[in-house]
């Protein structure tokens, strides 16, 4: 079974399968809790499938990003009781460490000098800042808690970013398009659940880009270790 994890296309069609599966029976079901109970498993081809192919040879690195996915997988699986605020609170804390953690793994030596890419580092910062104005009176007990995701999002944005001249070009492209959706999932998802009222955005949506990102940044950080040899 963990062969068809080799391969990209085997493994995006698995990937993406269980995908579906999770949206339909949260369709069938009509219950978001019960969605909450399956997209952890989301998590489980992501982390095989770098596990497998990633030709990292720092292991530094290498764990860095498998606990960094781990704490995704324990923060979903804190969602599942949202109901209650401490439990819903720590998923959200679980899910900035494992933002801080990509950061870490991100990091090098190079200086941030490309100015489109600080243009759009600035862009990325000024959408935070507006959702911010726009949640801020409603967050109540999860102040902190989200504060701390949102500007995980823009720092993990901004150590992606500094990969540019580290990386082949295809996995410096695929890594920052799938943060791009990370934060455009997590600005949705904050205007939903405290602007929003939980209206208009389809928490099926949110789970699709949510899953996208995550597939667009491991299948990016599996192709940079593979074509490592490409980068001057």
């Amino acid at each position: 079974m963990t062969s068809l994890f080799r391969n990209v296309s085997s493994f995006s069609i698995i990937y993406f399968a269980i995908v579906i599966i999770c949206l339909f029976l949260r369709l069938l079901a009509n219950d978001t809790d019960y969605m909450y109970m399956f997209r952890p498993l989301t998590l489980i081809p992501l982390i095989i499938y770098y596990f497998q192919n990633s030709k990292e040879t720092r292991k530094k690195i290498r764990f860095l990003v498998i606990i960094a996915m781990l704490f995704f997988f324990v923060g979903e699986l804190f969602f599942s009781y949202k109901e209650r605020i401490s439990l819903s609170s720590a998923g959200i804390l679980f899910y900035s460490v494992g933002k801080f953690l990509f950061c870490a793994s991100f990091s090098n030596e190079r200086e941030f000098n490309s100015k489109l890419l600080k243009i759009y580092l600035l862009i990325i910062f000024v959408l935070i800042i507006v959702v911010m104005s726009l949640v801020f009176n409603n967050l109540e007990a999860y102040m902190v808690p989200v504060l701390i995701y949102l500007f995980a999002s823009v720092f993990m944005c901004q150590y992606a970013l500094m990969r540019k001249d580290e990386v082949n070009k295809e996995s410096f492209i695929l890594v920052t398009i799938g943060m791009t959706t990370f934060i455009m999932v997590d600005s949705l998802a904050a205007l939903k659940y405290f602007y929003l009222n939980n209206q208009y955005i389809p928490q099926e949506v949110l789970i699709f880009i949510y899953a996208l990102s995550q597939y667009l940044i491991i299948t990016g950080l599996v192709r940079e270790k593979q074509e490592l040899i490409k980068v001057e």
